[in-house]
Parts: structure tokens; sequence; C-alpha cells
């Protein structure tokens, strides 16, 4: 029912996920834009089989996501509404 969550923004993986998903820093230099087809594929990855998106966060890693969502999100300084627009109603 919760999708298919992961810690997808855990520091130690984020390259090893991109790889796999064919981004690269290579081709998306400029930060916000790799951060736009990490989160898009995020979503894809996260929704699994039920369209449900899950994910698992820890408070460690809770700043950097937060960082990375600010630049796709500048206008949201909240972090609940920072991570509401990225992914969608909060449970």
């Amino acid at each position: 029912m919760a999708g298919a969550p992961h810690s997808y923004y855990r520091r130690q993986d984020i390259s090893k996920r991109a790889e796999g998903w064919g981004l690269s820093r290579d081709t998306l230099r400029d930060p916000s834009e790799y951060d736009r087809a990490y989160l898009d594929a995020v979503l894809r990855e996260g929704s699994g089989e039920t369209g449900v998106f899950g994910l698992r966060l820890m408070w460690g890693t809770l700043a950097e996501v937060s960082v990375r969502l600010s630049r796709l999100y500048p206008e949201q300084s909240a972090i609940a509404a920072l991570f509401q627009k990225a992914f969608g109603p909060l449970v």
C-alpha cells in the first residue's frame, strides 16, 4: 500500500542509485537539473506497482534532502510544505 519506500536520499547511496537510473553528473551538471531528474526517478521508483509513493527518511538525512528540495522549490520555506510540494500529501 505504501509503494516501494527506501532511503532514496541517503547520501552514501545517491550516486549509485542515480547511475542505476541512467542519471549522470556529466550530462546533468546544474545541481537543480540533477536534483529534478533524481526526484522524478525517486517518485517513479518509490511508487512501485501501487501508484502510492513511499519514502523512508531518517533524521540524519532531513537537512540534506531539504537543501536539495529547496533548490527545486525556493518559494517553500517550511520543511513540511517543501516535502508536500515534492512528494504530495504527507500521511
